[in-house]
């Protein structure tokens, strides 16, 4: 029989893991099984950076809340932004063969679809990416227009006498 006590800290703990799939979206599972405390406080500390939180909770209440059943010991990190650069500064921390798989917007990837995300481009790299290409396009524009401006008018004026 459950006594009073385990049954109150079972949900409380099974609360938690609620919450976190009410607040986020995205989500990575890892087997902590073989990380020591130090490697456990330093996952942690690193995905709080990013603003991410850390949980270990029981595979039953994985199950339950996610529908996905995991058999070793897992870990549930809650992502806040950017599942790509959470998922390079874990594999910075853990062996890849530790990840289990991921869920981001309400789709699971599994375990090598996740460690591939490492090969993709996070969200500030996507950021620069498009400015750069934003401004090297202004940038020919604008040394185009500042070269060749008597061909810029030829064009004009040859366009303005076909619409007449």
């Amino acid at each position: 029989m459950i006594g009073k006590k385990n049954k109150d800290w079972k949900k409380k703990k099974f609360d938690e893991v609620k919450s976190l799939k009410d607040r986020y979206e995205s989500f990575i599972f890892f087997n902590f099984n073989g990380l020591d405390v130090p490697k456990m406080v330093q996952l942690r500390d690193s995905m709080k950076e990013i603003g991410n939180e850390t949980k270990v909770t029981k595979n039953v209440f994985i199950k339950m809340i996610f529908g996905i059943k995991f058999e070793d010991p897992t870990g549930i990190i809650a992502v806040k932004d950017d599942p790509i650069k959470s998922v390079k500064v874990l594999l910075k921390l853990i062996d890849e063969g530790k990840i289990k798989g991921s869920l981001v917007a309400g789709k699971f990837f599994s375990a090598g679809e996740t460690v591939s995300f490492k090969k993709m481009p996070d969200l500030s790299e996507v950021r620069a990416l498009v400015v750069g290409t934003l401004v090297g396009t202004l940038y020919r524009l604008i040394s185009s227009l500042l070269w060749y401006p008597s061909s810029l008018i030829y064009i004009l004026k040859q366009r303005a006498e076909k619409q007449d």
